[in-house]
């Protein structure tokens, strides 16, 4: 019994053996019985090339298919390859360049490679192919693939197709994937991780979520419906080519390294490109090469870098009762915070969250607080320093605590145009006043001072405790170091047809003071005069220097103080506002830029001479109309200029100021020169005279005909105040001025007189 069931299973091994492979295509099969160890047809399992008719019998036995690994049929003029699942251990399949309108590998699922390009198929199942790494089925008639059973799968080129549904899954191991000139409209590669070349050119694509692709080099895809790309993500992608599309915002601000090839042509609806500094000069001059007016780039889609990068954040807390700084002590908003790698410096101040933030890459840093006036604060550590080895987001704090040395109350207060005088409109003011010093100033005043003959006060966003013609008076009180207050006035000019009358081109004066209970140990920021020019129109987005475009060669490395005033002029929030500015250092000392107080939080990045204050979230109203009753917003900031000015030089200030993703507004340059007080008069003495002088409290002027106007300057040139009569006397009230030197300057139909006064 044992020798025949022996027998029986001979039997069926050798008819096994025996079975012939069915391959009705005579070419098919013609190449298989041609193979020979020289013809690059056919391999075994150590690559080494076979011949497949072993036995010479012009058939294919099961037995021999099984011998072979890779089959090499390209170009072979071959319509069907059935009998090809029968080679159940192959791995490598090239039928490239044939006649097949079918082809089933479903038995063949050892597959690695296939290659099956330019044949005429119309469906291809690769789902039991779970080990196929590559898949190359170009230029055939597919109108639909599925390969989300391929977790294997790293190189898919299906391009020049009829497809329209591209099915990917879980294909995690998928680097290189070419599907251009397809039908296709939806493209979902988020569980592509491991993407690097990713080509889809000439499809129906309207979306394309790329965020989860961050190995991606090089992306293909013009030719598409695209009306938008987000490439935050892609820190590593080298190239781009996205033409002829239906672009109007492209995100590319991701921290890349460099770009091989970037092409954004022929995208007619293109407005914004969001890029790294880095990379914004070639930008512009592609935006310029590719002839696109109304298209502009920078790099605020975001406030933080793309990709990957380190971040050094901290407090800076004021320690007033010096036991120890902890979160609930005071802020020191705007406070200056210096970042140096050793070459390059760069700053940031405290935003409204008491925080500073630098964003680096690998190196060493230290950072420092910057006071305005050290020796007002101790401040512990001096300095932290903090090294990255890498580029993985890693976050490192420093915090710092301020104590005071001594007792130093310090106050200052200026005053600013929001919306400047027009004669017979409302124009608004902003009276500012910080504390720079160490003490709690316990209670004060703050004053405004006005022509009431030409202005009429309307309200103010703080009542006032007084309020008697000419001047308002307010009340501050618990005002802790670093804080900054502002209160907004506003007035009516008077019309040309009232009495006094205002012109286009008269001057206002407004002179701001601050009183302190504490006392003061500078008092010479304690008042401050403004002198407003009456202007027919203005422009909402401009720079002023609040000292004039003309003073004292005096204040050659003083502070000049600036607003900059922007307005949203469209009709929608605008969510974040840039002001970008660059400081010249042979007119500026950029380190001793201080914020004075803004309309809004922001927090302020300083790069090189590139100085940017950032609104983040405003969500500034859109303007209520001409004047607007809302939309408006400002910075005040000093800053001295440089101590290598000489007598004659002049400083310049201009700003960019970006709406969201809107093309930048220009403002004015803000000019600036630095003059002496000329004391060359054509105005005969006998003709005015001024007394008394010395002076205590009024200075009376009169002149014998033809008054026109007086100015009263300080020692320094500076302008302090501006009268017009129609008569010819006038009085100036001294009392508000500390005593020393003046000088009165008379201005008649005559000439000019100008002379010294002493207020004691």
């Amino acid at each position: 019994m044992k020798k025949a069931i022996f027998l029986i299973s001979l039997l069926i091994c050798a008819v096994l053996n025996a079975q012939i492979v069915n391959i009705p295509d005579a070419n098919f099969k013609a190449k298989l019985v041609s193979s020979s160890t020289t013809s690059s047809c056919a391999y075994n399992a150590n690559n080494a090339l076979i011949k497949v008719d072993a036995n010479d019998d012009g058939e294919i036995q099961v037995s021999e298919a099984n011998q072979v690994f890779t089959l090499w049929l390209p170009s072979s003029n071959i319509a069907n390859l059935t009998g090809v699942g029968m080679f159940v251990n192959l791995k490598y399949l090239n039928c490239n360049s044939n006649q097949l309108t079918s082809l089933d590998v479903s038995q063949n699922t050892n597959l690695i490679d296939l290659y099956c390009n330019y044949n005429q198929l119309t469906n291809l199942d690769v789902s039991q192919n779970l080990n196929l790494s590559i898949l190359r089925c170009g230029n055939n008639q597919l109108t639909s693939l599925d390969v989300s059973q391929n977790a294997n799968l790293t190189e898919l080129r299906c391009e020049i197709n009829q497809i329209s549904n591209l099915v990917l899954g879980n294909n995690a191991s998928l680097i290189n994937l070419y599907c251009y000139n397809n039908q296709i409209a939806n493209l979902d590669v988020r569980q592509c991780l491991n993407l690097t070349t990713l080509d889809c050119n000439r499809n129906l694509l309207a979306n394309l979520d790329l965020l989860q692709n961050v190995n991606l080099k090089n992306f293909y895809c013009g030719n598409n419906q695209l009306a938008n790309l987000d490439l935050r993500q892609n820190v590593n992608l080298m190239n781009l080519y996205c033409p002829n599309n239906q672009l109007v915002n492209i995100f590319t601000k991701n921290n890349n390294s460099s770009w091989a090839l970037l092409d954004f042509s022929n995208n007619p609806n293109l407005r914004y490109i969001c890029a790294d500094d880095d990379d914004l000069t070639l930008i512009r001059q592609k935006i310029t090469q590719y002839g696109y007016i109304d298209c502009h780039a920078n790099s605020y889609c975001s406030f933080t870098p793309g990709g990957t990068y380190n971040t050094i954040t901290g407090l800076v807390k004021y320690d007033y009762q010096n036991d120890g700084c902890t979160i609930s002590d005071m802020s020191t908003k705007y406070l200056n915070v210096k970042i140096n790698d050793g070459t390059n410096s760069g700053y940031t101040c405290i935003d409204s969250n008491d925080k500073y933030n630098f964003f680096t890459q690998t190196g060493t840093f230290t950072v420092s607080p910057q006071l305005e006036i050290p020796s007002y604060f101790n401040v512990s550590p001096v300095s932290a320093t903090q090294t990255f080895v890498n580029s993985n987001n890693n976050i490192a704090t420093h915090n710092f605590c301020l104590t005071a040395i001594g007792v130093q109350p310090d106050v200052e207060v200026v005053v600013a145009p929001i919306v400047p005088a027009r004669p017979g409109f409302e124009a608004t003011y902003r009276l500012a006043y910080k504390n720079k010093g160490n003490q709690i100033i316990t209670n004060g005043q703050v004053t405004l001072s006005y022509d009431s003959t030409r202005m009429t006060f309307l309200n103010a966003s703080l009542a006032p405790v007084s309020v008697v013609p000419g001047l308002l008076t307010f009340d501050y009180s618990n005002f802790e170091p670093f804080e900054n207050d502002a209160i907004t006035i506003d007035f009516l000019i008077n019309s040309p047809v009232q009495m006094p009358a205002v012109n286009i081109g008269d001057v206002l004066p407004l002179n701001a003071t601050i009183t302190s209970s504490n006392g003061d140990v500078l008092s010479a920021d304690n008042t401050f005069q403004f002198n407003q020019v009456v202007v027919g129109a203005y422009d909402p987005n401009e720079v002023t220097c609040l000292q004039g475009n003309d003073v004292s060669s005096s204040l050659i490395g003083d502070y000049l103080h600036y607003l900059v005033r922007f307005e949203n002029m469209g009709n929608h929030p605008a969510t974040n506002i840039v002001v970008e500015s660059f400081v010249d250092s042979s007119q500026y000392q950029l380190e001793t830029m201080q914020i004075i107080n803004a309309t809004h939080n922001l927090y302020s990045r300083t790069t090189g001479n590139r100085v940017e204050f950032i609104f983040e979230d405003i969500q500034l109203a859109a303007a209520a109309g001409p004047g607007g009753g809302g939309g408006h917003g400002g910075i005040l900031l000093k800053m001295r200029s440089s101590r290598n000015l000489v007598p004659g030089n002049k400083v310049s200030r201009k700003a960019n100021i970006y709406f969201d993703y809107n093309a930048p507004i220009v403002t004015n340059d803000e000019e600036t020169i630095f003059s002496q007080l000329s004391l060359n008069t054509n105005l005969s003495p006998s003709e005015y005279t001024i007394k008394p002088n010395p002076v205590a409290d009024n200075l009376v002027i009169t002149v014998n005909s033809g008054l026109e106007k007086v100015e009263l300057y300080d020692v320094n040139g500076r302008l302090l105040q501006t009268h017009f009569d129609q008569a010819n006397e006038t009085k100036i009230d001294m009392n508000r001025y500390a005593n020393g030197v003046y000088f009165v300057k008379v201005y008649t139909s005559k000439g000019i007189g100008i002379q010294k006064v002493i207020k004691e």
